[in-house]
């Protein structure tokens, strides 16, 4: 082999090297981000879920579940471990929420909320890890305007 062959498979060697590192770097970074991709869901939308056969509710599956809080649905279960439940409605079907630890401050009934965590079917209730609550009196996600509508 002369000096120019092994120049010539050097570069191929490198531009295949360099293709092959791109490859892997993409398919992980889209494994990463399937994988915590959370998806926002109305109540109606959740429970249709097992109605129309769209396939079983898994309770692993993690959720964003939006809508307005319940008035009156508030219920504090213990006030030492923050833990309460309340509903999540989309004025078309209800989801009741359970969850443990520290509310945002502008957290209330009537106001709009998304839930992120996991839907146990069999019981029908949200379990919630995370509660995100709207910044100001006209703050309301896209997403529950449109299913408001």
């Amino acid at each position: 082999m002369n000096h120019r062959s092994k120049s010539f498979l050097r570069r191929i060697l490198l531009v295949v090297g360099f293709l092959s590192f791109l490859v892997m770097a993409v398919f992980y970074v889209s494994q990463t981000f399937k994988e915590n991709l959370v998806f926002f869901t109305t109540p109606t939308e959740l429970l249709s879920q097992g109605i129309k056969g769209q396939g079983k509710l898994e309770e692993k599956t993690r959720k964003r579940l939006g809508g307005l809080v319940k008035k009156g649905s508030i219920v504090v279960r213990n006030a030492q471990n923050r833990e309460l439940t309340f509903v999540v409605t989309d004025l078309e079907s209800e989801i009741s929420v359970g969850y443990k630890g520290f509310l945002p401050d502008l957290f209330r009934e009537g106001q709009g909320v998304v839930a992120e965590g996991t839907f146990d079917p069999e019981t029908r209730t949200f379990i919630a890890t995370k509660i995100l609550a709207k910044h100001d009196e006209n703050y309301k996600p896209p997403e529950v305007k449109r299913a408001l509508k």
